[in-house]
């Protein structure tokens, strides 16, 4: 971070954004009198939305899942004008932002993980690119990434603690399918903007695909994690010894994703995981 006062406040704003934005639950719950239950008032399913509503936010996708938030906003407008239509009563408050997050908090973890998990990620994202912390073309001389499944320094810094550590539990407990991706591509990236920040251990990767098995739903086009041979770091699979593989799957069915985050091997250089498997050095 550079030292200058103005710098220093415009990190701590970017913090601030993503704390509510990931917990607009909470954020919610100081301002509003009366926080809905949600679970009285369930959202449309993805199956039952019309083509017109399917279409739409087709479009926001292809226009909005930058860093600007823009499309996410778009997606959120376009699935709350369904949820209001389903539940008039609501209507005041669709304009609220406070209630617009807590709305969001609540259906972006469940029945929207789909559809507008970006209202989590991309403020992260954006964080990352814009922080100097980790915009290098060059990884460090050792080529041990920060985070493998555990931090390599035993704890993660400020700026990991509020993006990365918030990525990882959108990954492997609230299993969003763009958290996922976006820790899969920080990972097999050797050089794009903060590719030496993550590389998952293999047992880390294989617990990311066998907790997305768990989590997915099928009725919402929430599908599992999976890599295909032809994927750089699909051959680390195979490095997972059968009693390790055994111990993953039943953390991810149980939840316990933890578990094995705190019992997985430290971190090495990534040129020498990938040799190990027997990979080719490709950069992206």
């Amino acid at each position: 971070m550079q030292g200058t006062a103005l710098d220093k406040l415009y990190t701590f704003g970017l913090f601030f954004m993503i704390f509510a934005w990931t917990h607009g639950a909470a954020v919610a719950e100081t301002r509003l009198l009366e926080v809905p239950d949600f679970s009285e008032f369930p959202a449309p399913e993805v199956r039952e939305l019309s083509h017109s509503v399917s279409i739409r936010l087709l479009h926001a996708d292809d226009y909005g899942m930058g860093i600007d938030h823009a499309g996410c906003a778009e997606r959120i407008d376009i699935l709350l004008d369904v949820y209001v239509e389903r539940w008039p009563q609501f209507a005041q408050w669709a304009d609220d932002p406070d209630w617009r997050n807590y709305w969001a908090d609540h259906f972006g973890k469940t029945v929207y993980r789909g559809e507008i998990g970006c209202h989590f990620v991309n403020p992260i994202v954006a964080f990352l690119l814009r922080d100097g912390t980790y915009r290098t073309d060059v990884e460090p001389a050792d080529r041990i990434p920060r985070w493998c499944g555990r931090w390599r320094d035993g704890q993660p810094t400020i700026e990991e603690d509020h993006t990365v550590a918030a990525l990882i539990e959108l990954a492997f407990e609230d299993a969003i399918p763009a958290a996922a991706s976006e820790l899969h591509v920080m990972s097999q990236s050797h050089f794009r903007s903060y590719g030496h920040l993550v590389a998952m251990n293999p047992d880390v990767l294989l617990l990311l695909m066998e907790r997305s098995k768990v989590m997915a739903d099928r009725r919402n086009f929430i599908f599992a994690f999976k890599l295909n041979e032809e994927d750089s770091r699909y051959g680390m699979l195979h490095m997972v010894p059968d009693a390790r593989r055994a111990a993953v799957e039943e953390a991810a069915w149980n939840g316990d994703w933890r578990s094995i985050l705190e019992t997985t091997g430290p971190c090495r250089p990534r040129d020498v995981v990938m040799r190990e498997a027997g990979l080719p050095q490709r950069r992206y």
